[in-house]
């Protein structure tokens, strides 16, 4: 689940054992920005996405980039092209299989069912659509498509033919409704990260709602969320000034992690999570990574002056494949390690091919393959 802020993309081909190796880290950078033929004419890069030989780039003002051959060749899609939304500025892609979502700033959301060739927009006026064009986060899972959006959460189980609009109201406020600033579903579940009305919670896809707020014992004081993952039983939500919540029993009990428990990042303003087994890994707004190995019973936190992670504290974004963790950091460059966090490498502007900007927003790995965005272009 990605929040976005202006930035360009960059790819990195990882050359060797992307997986697996924790050894050789040989690396061939690459750019393709405004310029490269076929790519949009922006270089503002707000998302990124990958699958296959399929690369898809969410720009600020030009649209969204495609190339179907691994960056060989690109085309650009924007308003005017037919059923594409009629705004530019695309916030969030993704993809499954031949499927393709974009959330645009003002335009609604746009679906492609073949990998882009034909289009269509859903937005306000369209029936059961939130009654919003400003679509702020897009997940999608087999038929069901989910719309975060700045009035609530749009849901689709049938490929977009009919939508349901889920609304949130703020604890304290009658009629006022809460932004949702992610989405994420798994199965019949779905889960919705509100800013200010806490988290929702629905078990038979969107038929009946829970609404998590600070008035449940062992949740946090904070109602504005950013960020939810579920595996299993297991939810994982981000708070902007609360930290880490997470229940292991589907929302029966919940345990607050913050500054103070031990070994836990200093910050309670928590972007990004992400879980994996008995692993949590969370990316903060300004104390680096805090990990767990044991579901939250003991943790550590990885950040500035632990040998080769980069000298910016503030993490935009993270992602772990295998033993590999990528982080994505404010001013420092993109961290890498092969081994599951025992070691570190720092990649940023003065090695060979890397953008000078090392501004890193996003990072995202497939296949051999890992991308990040930059204030510095495609690669």
């Amino acid at each position: 689940m990605k929040k976005t802020m202006i930035f360009f993309l960059l790819v990195v081909q990882i050359l060797g054992f992307i997986e697996n190796s924790i050894g050789q880290d040989i690396c061939n950078w690459t750019t393709y920005k405004s310029g490269t033929s076929g790519f949009p004419e922006s270089n503002f890069i707000l998302d990124v996405y990958a699958s296959g030989n399929n690369i898809y780039a969410a720009t600020f003002g030009g649209g969204l980039g495609i190339s179907h051959d691994n960056g060989a060749s690109w085309a650009t899609l924007k308003s005017g092209f037919p059923g594409f939304p009629a705004d530019n500025s695309v916030r969030v892609v993704f993809a499954s299989e031949n499927k393709v979502y974009t959330a645009t700033w003002n335009g609604g959301l746009g679906v492609s069912f073949d990998n882009g060739t034909t289009w269509t927009t859903y937005k306000s006026g369209t029936p059961g659509f939130p009654i919003s064009n400003t679509v702020i986060d897009v997940y999608a899972s087999g038929n069901n498509i989910y719309a975060a959006t700045n009035v609530g959460l749009g849901v689709s189980l049938d490929n977009g033919t009919s939508w349901n609009t889920y609304r949130f109201e703020i604890p304290g406020y009658s009629n006022k409704y809460a932004p949702v600033l992610g989405v994420y579903a798994l199965g019949s579940n779905i889960y919705a990260a509100t800013e200010g009305a806490g988290l929702g919670v629905s078990p038979d896809n969107g038929a009946s709602w829970s609404t998590y707020t600070s008035n449940i014992s062992g949740f946090p004081t904070d109602n504005f969320f950013f960020d939810v993952f579920a595996i299993g039983d297991n939810i994982y939500a981000t708070t902007f000034s609360a930290g880490l919540i997470v229940s292991f029993d589907k929302g029966m009990t919940w345990t607050t992690y913050k500054s103070g428990t031990p070994g836990f990042p200093d910050e309670d303003a928590i972007r990004v999570v992400f879980a994996k087994g008995s692993s949590i890994y969370v990316a903060t707004n300004g104390d680096g990574l805090g990990v767990s190995r044991d579901n939250g019973t003991s943790w550590i936190t990885y950040k500035a002056g632990t040998p080769g992670f980069p000298d910016d504290n503030l993490l935009f974004d993270l992602f772990v494949s295998g033993n590999n963790i990528y982080v994505a950091s404010n001013g420092g460059g993109l961290g890498v390690s092969r081994d599951d966090g025992d070691s570190w490498r720092t990649y940023e502007s003065s090695i060979s091919g890397f953008p000078s900007d090392n501004e890193v927003h996003a990072v995202l790995g497939s296949g051999n393959n890992i991308y990040i965005a930059t204030r510095g272009g495609l690669g």
